[in-house]
């Protein structure tokens, strides 16, 4: 219950492609607040023009303007106006500005009333046919080849399934570094234009995923299954895979060749006398 005579910020959820897929709810607020925040004023206004809302006062919060226009809306808030934040699509803050206007209202008592609806962590996550009982979601990764490389090594880890985004200028590039970090065997899912007119998951393993040039284009989410290294063996750790995993460790876990030879020997049960002549391309 609120203590003060404030508006209220509602984190309203809108269409990810197909513009049916918004509730009721979000509807209804929409069509009663005083002010609403978007990423993409021309965007917004192609739904609010589908949705029948009219005249609505839009004022614009980009990841690039999101510090200069958060006092301004805490300010019309403070004034006791009902405000709605949405994105470009989907659920707000995921991937997506907005967690500065968050957190300024939440230190200046101002309510917030999220508007549940579409995001496309979900359908993807579902259509993939990877374990749902327990995933992790990473967002984008590095624009950056070696850092992207980087974090896909680190996803290996994980004992969960993964999920994150990519765009269509960096997809086959992120295929090709999963080819060479994860095991082949592992089930990865492709999930494109989710909800839209040319949806498509693509199911398959790492070693045999390939997209056509027409697949390579759209938006993405990517599904992956735990990478199961415990069992992984000498027959599904190629020889590209055991080098890169020993020149990480001597160059990122600053251990000595022996060491790193005895540890890859160890944690994926392969001989040492087939670690060391690899190592010796190093």
């Amino acid at each position: 219950m609120k203590s003060n005579n404030f508006g209220t910020l509602f984190l309203v959820s809108t269409p990810i492609g197909n513009l049916k897929d918004i509730t009721l709810r979000a509807i209804e607020t929409l069509s009663n607040v005083d002010i609403i925040v978007c990423e993409n004023p021309s965007s917004s206004l192609k739904l609010l023009n589908t949705l029948n809302i009219k005249n609505k006062k839009l004022i614009q919060l980009n990841a690039i303007i999101e510090r200069k226009n958060t006092s301004n809306i805490i300010s019309i808030l403070k004034q006791g106006k009902n405000i709605a934040y949405i994105s470009d699509a989907g659920t707000p803050l995921i991937s997506d500005p907005g967690n500065i206007l968050v957190n300024d209202c939440i230190n200046n008592e101002i309510n917030i009333s999220p508007i549940p609806g579409a995001n496309a962590i979900l359908p993807a996550l579902i259509g993939s046919g990877i374990n749902s009982d327990d995933f992790t979601f990473i967002g984008f990764l590095s624009n950056k080849k070696s850092t992207k490389t980087k974090q896909i090594k680190q996803l290996l880890q994980y004992k969960n399934t993964i999920i994150f985004y990519e765009s269509s200028h960096r997809i086959n590039e992120t295929l090709e570094i999963l080819k060479e970090v994860f095991p082949k065997d592992n089930k990865i899912c492709i999930a494109r234009e989710l909800t839209k007119l040319h949806e498509e998951y693509i199911r398959d393993t790492i070693s045999n995923i390939t997209l056509t040039d027409e697949q390579s284009k759209g938006e993405f989410v990517i599904v992956l299954e735990a990478a199961n290294l415990e069992n992984q063996s000498c027959e599904t750790l190629s020889d590209e895979n055991i080098l890169n995993k020993l020149k990480d460790l001597i160059a990122n876990n600053k251990l000595s060749k022996k060491e790193a030879i005895k540890q890859i020997s160890k944690e994926y049960n392969i001989s040492k006398n087939k670690v060391y002549s690899i190592s010796l391309k190093i």
